[in-house]
């Protein structure tokens, strides 16, 4: 099971994907790098995503901002429980 791993990188093609667990490393942010992602707060995770939505492709091609992009959206129904992200 993906969550009892800190990190780990699956191959899809030609590129290494990156997944990002609770335990591992937030990647960026100037308050919250390398905090663990289950310590970071969702109001974080509710502004990047908001973010996100204005410029998918921007996000979606940043090697540090993808993977990140990806939890939010795996832990969305979580952090939706808290903090609007509409």
């Amino acid at each position: 099971m993906i969550s009892n791993l800190k990190t780990t990188r699956i191959a899809m093609g030609n590129k290494d994907i990156e997944i990002l667990t609770d335990d591992s490393e937030m990647p960026i942010g100037k308050a919250h790098k390398g905090k663990k992602m289950s310590d970071v707060p969702d109001e974080y995770y509710a502004w990047l995503y908001r973010e996100y939505k204005k410029d998918e492709l921007k996000f979606r091609t940043n090697k540090k901002v993808g993977p990140v992009i990806a939890y939010i959206i795996r832990n969305l129904d979580r952090i939706q429980a808290h903090y609007s992200i509409n």
